[in-house]
């Protein structure tokens, strides 16, 4: 198969779950990165210093770093305990539901399988909508776990801020109370807040301004090792607005 984020051939072999297995022997891209990169140049299949890209919390692979070659590209991570704005060992905290970012000031703004571990999701993309210029993106990937059933809650925030679970029939399924993902500057994970299916795109459309596609990315990919199920990516436009002259 041909990875193209790295551009260069890598071997392609079956795997139980390709979308965390089917990684490029070169750059290690897995196949959600592959996916969204591919819509990314779909939008900008010639790369300018003028789009401004900016990335929130991103991981340590190849892929989180092939951005930083372009002039506008920026991230942030959020610490908790350090204010959003402050830098903490040398990298912008910034909650993504109060980003440190001026209005109408983002072409591409882009996360990874971070939305599941928001406990107030609409606030984030509220705040991204804000960021991004008009005609702006928001380019995201999410597990849909539950495709085509409603979205669950799987947890909430006390009084106290202790978690507490949500017994629902995505959890009952794992056998889990709480379920945690990998997290790059925490050893203990990431907690899951959401069980997302599509009707995510109604959440959004109803909250905010955002038109809403997602790319299913079907078999024709398969040569660039798209495939294999959670591989959607969540294209969010910022409507132009349009004023009448005078």
């Amino acid at each position: 198969m041909f990875c193209n984020i790295c551009c260069r051939e890598t071997p392609y072999r079956k795997c139980a779950w390709p979308r965390d297995e089917l990684n490029c022997i070169h750059c290690g891209s897995c196949v959600r990165q592959r996916a969204l990169y591919y819509v990314f140049q779909l939008l900008f299949p010639t790369m300018s210093d003028d789009v401004v890209v900016h990335q929130s919390s991103p991981g340590n692979s190849y892929f989180d770093k092939i951005l930083e070659g372009y002039k506008n590209y920026s991230f942030s991570q959020y610490f908790p305990g350090v204010p959003t704005g402050q830098y903490h060992n040398g990298v912008l905290c910034a909650d993504i539901g109060n980003l440190p970012l001026p209005s109408d000031s983002i072409d591409v703004f882009y996360t990874l399988d971070v939305f599941e571990h928001l406990f107030e999701p609409i606030t984030a993309l509220k705040e991204i909508y804000r960021v991004l210029k008009p005609g702006g993106y928001y380019l995201m990937t999410v597990p849909l776990e539950r495709q085509y059933k409603s979205t669950e809650k799987a947890c909430y925030l006390d009084e106290t801020n202790t978690i507490i679970p949500i017994p629902t029939e995505m959890s009952k399924a794992k056998g889990v109370q709480l379920e945690y993902h990998g997290n790059p500057i925490d050893q203990t994970g990431s907690v899951v807040t959401y069980y997302y299916g599509y009707d995510l795109v109604e959440t959004i459309k109803n909250n905010t301004p955002f038109e809403v596609q997602v790319f299913f990315h079907n078999g024709d990919l398969l040569p660039f090792g798209i495939e294999g199920i959670y591989k959607d990516v969540f294209v969010c436009k910022k409507n132009v607005v349009i004023t009448e002259s005078s």
